[in-house]
């Protein structure tokens, strides 16, 4: 049975609230499969799934590692070895940045983990801690706490110990200074200098903190005309920027325009329709660089004979309409906990977006 008082991730104190059934934009809807809502105050609030949250919670080991039996996208299992301290930064990070709940759940938890948001190592962890700081500071001079036992999340930290090395870098880099007699066992409170502002203008512009998504896609008309306006129009309410070159002026330059353009973006979206070569190594060329990567392709183009290796064992969005595909995109970048803004889910309608 659940312990209500504890967060599944971290083992603290927290309220659990078992959700049956919600409303979302005023209609009620029935939890498939039931979930809860965690309010805690290291992790965040989040919602996860009730088995999931039972699982985690059973066999959590103390070195906050865990087991878990997860879809492999085939049809089948997969047992995953999963670090619940990434999972914590997830949550915790997804509601400072939109006040919302992140959802966890079986089908989405290896790509919430895969995403480029998760940093791959210890500098990328003090990019993070940078990066909550300037969220934090309203302007030039403010001062922001840093409170060991319950932030060290925010930078992906193992625990509390590590979370401190991560400040004490940013200190010795000059990003941040301590507030003169503020810092003391349970942390520090700290300016950005303006290194660290400069910093985080770096971070915002390139790579995966970036608001930039990048879309690769056929040169087709039915691309240009359905496909592209919709999945541009998904990107922008979920908070990105989105860019397509292929209807740009072509010249000698535009593969390294492209390959620099993918290294600038956060998020990488793949439609396969079509089946071009030059779709599937923009695909590759981004997954090799570590960005997060969503394949799609129209239902008619998906078959067997038509799809690639390349991608196969990837998580396809099939789409087949305008209005399917926009709410089949918005759905995925939110259940990855990739949405800028923190929308709601998506209930598909018989109108086409942007039409009234």
């Amino acid at each position: 049975m659940l312990n209500d008082k504890e967060c599944p991730l971290c083992g603290e104190k927290a309220t659990t609230t078992h959700v049956e059934a919600e409303t979302i934009g005023g209609e009620l809807r029935y939890c498939d499969p039931p979930r809860e809502v965690v309010n805690c105050d290291r992790c965040g609030d989040y919602a996860i799934e009730s088995n999931l949250a039972l699982n985690i919670q059973a066999g959590r080991k103390p070195r906050g590692e865990i087991d878990l039996l997860l879809p492999d996208g085939e049809g089948g299992e997969k047992k995953v070895k999963v670090k619940l301290h990434l999972l914590s930064g997830r949550t915790k990070t997804y509601w400072v940045q939109t006040d919302k709940r992140l959802p966890l759940t079986r089908e989405c938890l290896l790509e919430q983990l895969g995403s480029a948001q998760v940093p791959k190592n210890p500098a990328q962890c003090a990019d993070k801690l940078l990066l909550y700081v300037k969220l934090n500071s309203s302007r030039y001079g403010s001062v922001v706490a840093l409170e060991r036992k319950k932030d060290w999340p925010v930078a992906y930290a193992h625990d509390a110990e590590e979370f401190v090395h991560f400040s004490k870098h940013l200190a010795e880099a000059r990003m941040i200074r301590d507030v003169g007699g503020t810092r003391n066992s349970e942390g520090r409170k700290v300016v950005l200098t303006m290194e660290g502002w400069k910093r985080t203008e770096e971070l915002a512009t390139a790579g995966p903190d970036s608001n930039q998504a990048f879309v690769a896609m056929a040169s087709e008309r039915d691309m240009e005309e359905v496909c592209w306006p919709v999945v541009r129009l998904a990107l922008q309410d979920t908070g990105y920027d989105p860019l397509c070159v292929n209807w740009q002026e072509d010249n000698e330059k535009i593969d390294d325009y492209i390959t620099a353009e993918i290294r600038r973006s956060a998020l990488v979206i793949v439609d396969c329709t079509h089946h071009k070569q030059n779709v599937y190594y923009e695909a590759g060329f981004a997954h090799g660089l570590g960005r997060t990567v969503i394949p799609m392709c129209r239902e008619d183009e998906f078959t067997a004979e038509k799809r690639q290796f390349d991608l196969m064992t990837y998580r396809h969005i099939v789409w087949d309409d305008a209005n399917d595909l926009y709410a089949k995109l918005c759905n995925r970048i939110r259940g990855m906990g990739l949405d800028r803004k923190g929308g709601e889910t998506v209930k598909p309608t018989k109108k086409r977006p942007g039409k009234t």
